[in-house]
């Protein structure tokens, strides 16, 4: 039984540490500190990635959260995207961080209307 305890705090604080504001996660990616940069392009890669995955519908023009994110887009490019947005809207920081990357993704890379 205490094995199993052990166990389950082992794979709970990590998922703990994942639900984070989005002013923890500026924190990181605006650190000096290059590996803390890494985790942060890795993180918000994998939300972007993870939520189009998840949610098709995101990459429409008609979705209210439209994100068409080019294929060309790098880690550290992604970084920034997110930490610009975030610089620019402190009134968005209390959002949890998936939330405000999509939202950051989604202002920078709109879908277009075919029309």
């Amino acid at each position: 039984m205490k094995i199993r305890a052990v166990v389950l705090v082992i794979f709970l604080v990590p998922m703990c540490a994942l639900a984070a504001k989005g002013s923890d996660l500026l924190k990181l990616c605006e650190s000096a500190d290059p590996t803390s940069r890494q985790h942060c392009e890795i993180y918000v890669r994998g939300v972007v990635q993870g939520g189009l995955a998840m949610q098709p519908g995101l990459a429409s023009p008609t979705s209210l959260l439209s994100i068409c994110v080019p294929a060309d887009v790098s880690g550290p490019e992604g970084r920034l995207i997110f930490v610009d947005y975030a610089n620019k809207n402190p009134q968005d920081l209390y959002l949890w961080d998936a939330g405000l990357v999509l939202l950051a993704f989604s202002a920078a890379f709109p879908c277009q209307s075919a029309e």
